[in-house]
């Protein structure tokens, strides 16, 4: 699999946001960030991708010359867009952009993991299937029944 360049890393490294909220992880085997559950900013080869809302979205495209995000060629990302090559060099310019990614993702509903049996309290676990409690499946009964006589040919 591809790294990305040590310069781009270094650059999310920097532009990569801090709070409770804020968790960093991989995504596509690249350095990700989730705030509330939800990825806000991510690296994908030698793309810096951001997620944003559709108005934001068309007026990042037209003001930086990016583009909707492919992890793979005809497969598009809905709602994250690839940072242009130009906006990349302008650190500034592009932590509005990630501040803006970073806003959105925690407007949306919070994400979270299904909690395990395990961590759900004594009292609000699911009752045992009934099959359990009887050592086994339910026993299934087979009929045969026999076929309809039919006169035989004089």
């Amino acid at each position: 699999m591809a790294k990305a360049p040590t310069g781009l890393i270094a650059l999310f490294d920097s532009l990569s946001p801090q709070g409770e909220d804020v968790e960093r992880r991989q995504m596509f085997g690249f350095p990700a960030v989730f705030v509330a559950g939800n990825m806000a900013i991510g690296l994908h080869q030698d793309d810096f991708i951001l997620r944003l809302p559709d108005a934001a979205r068309d007026r990042f495209i037209k003001l930086t010359g990016g583009s909707v995000f492919q992890p793979q060629p005809g497969r598009f990302m809905r709602e994250y867009v690839v940072a242009s090559k130009a906006l990349k060099q302008t650190p500034a310019a592009l932590a509005k952009w990630v501040d803006e990614a970073v806003s959105y993702a925690r407007s949306l509903q919070p994400k979270g993991g299904k909690p395990s049996i395990a961590a759900t309290p004594r009292g609000k676990r699911p009752p045992p299937k009934a099959a359990a409690r009887r050592g086994g499946p339910p026993k299934l009964t087979v009929e045969i029944k026999k076929p309809p006589r039919r006169p035989t040919p004089r």
